[in-house]
């Protein structure tokens, strides 16, 4: 094998390392976001938004919406991973 085979490895190696990260930090928060019953909108400023319990509804749809998106790119990233 020569250096700059090494080199392409290694940064596909360190690549896929990063992806498989990502990945695992983005299940985590799946398994968290089942206990989440307020959300917070943070816009910079001195103040945000926050939706609590008593807007339940609200809070279910934010949440159903985050797992819809979290879904897509863990299987966006899975499929880089192969890729490599």
């Amino acid at each position: 094998m020569d250096r700059k085979t090494l080199e392409y490895m290694e940064e596909r190696a360190k690549k896929a390392r990063r992806i498989v990260a990502r990945v695992e930090t983005l299940a985590n928060n799946l398994k968290k976001i089942q206990k989440v019953n307020r959300c917070f909108f943070d816009n910079g400023a001195e103040h945000g938004y926050y939706t609590e319990e008593k807007e339940h509804l609200l809070v279910e749809k934010i949440k159903e919406a985050y797992v819809v998106v979290i879904v897509e790119e863990i299987e966006r990233l899975e499929q880089e991973l192969a890729e490599l």
